[in-house]
């Protein structure tokens, strides 16, 4: 089974989507990030929700 993957596009969906789906994705990560060394990642949807309401006000 052979797969081509074309990893010079992987960014290709982040890189044309909208100012708003922009933000909201470094946002995301940024909060992902900041908890990776936490074994509990308690709470992160509703700051993943509050970043998009934010966002999409």
């Amino acid at each position: 089974m052979a797969h081509n993957l074309n990893i010079e596009n992987i960014e290709e969906p982040i890189a044309q989507a909208s100012p708003e789906v922009k933000a909201i994705i470094e946002r995301v990560l940024r909060i992902e990030k900041e908890r990776l060394h936490q074994k509990s990642r308690k709470y992160i949807n509703d700051d993943i929700l509050k970043i998009v309401k934010d966002v999409v006000k």
